[in-house]
């Protein structure tokens, strides 16, 4: 009796550790493992935070696209040999290009910017220039959106 009492103890004292861990890991979680939704939770407080998210998010989901062209090339090479080796002699500098993207505008980066941005730190001129961009496409959607409501055509 008193090793059954002993065993359901020790089961009930692991998984309360085993809960409080996972819920350790959830609050500190790696800002590369963060999604879109959680950033703009998390730092999206303003207009310009909300378009440094869409511009980083933007450019990686560019970037994959500009990847994925040499993998299809190479498919091709062994059906059509001078077709597929064409193919990967111009989708190579696009698989280049996209995996410097996608290392430029990575998660951590854009944790720090949002971090100084929150600090009220100075930003980088090209990073300035890339979301004042997206927030006039704010303003241009935000102004279409409004006209449509006066026109009734949302309710």
């Amino acid at each position: 009796m008193k090793t059954i009492a002993t065993t359901l103890l020790l089961v009930f004292i692991f998984i309360s550790f085993a809960q409080a861990q996972s819920f350790q890991k959830d609050e500190l979680k790696k800002s590369h493992k963060i999604s879109y939704e959680e950033f703009a939770k998390k730092y999206g407080k303003n207009d310009t935070a909300l378009a440094i998210i869409d511009v980083f998010f933007n450019k990686r989901e560019s970037a994959g696209t500009y990847m994925s062209f040499l993998p299809l090339s190479a498919a091709v090479t062994p059906v059509v040999p001078l077709a597929g080796g064409l193919a990967i002699m111009v989708t190579s500098p696009l698989f280049v290009k996209g995996a410097w993207m996608r290392l430029r505008y990575n998660k951590r980066k854009l944790n720090k910017i949002l971090l100084k941005l929150g600090n009220n730190e100075d930003l980088a001129n090209n990073i300035e220039r890339k979301y004042k961009k997206m927030l006039v496409i704010y303003q241009i959607e935000e102004t279409e959106l409004m006209a449509m409501e006066q026109e009734g055509e949302i309710r």
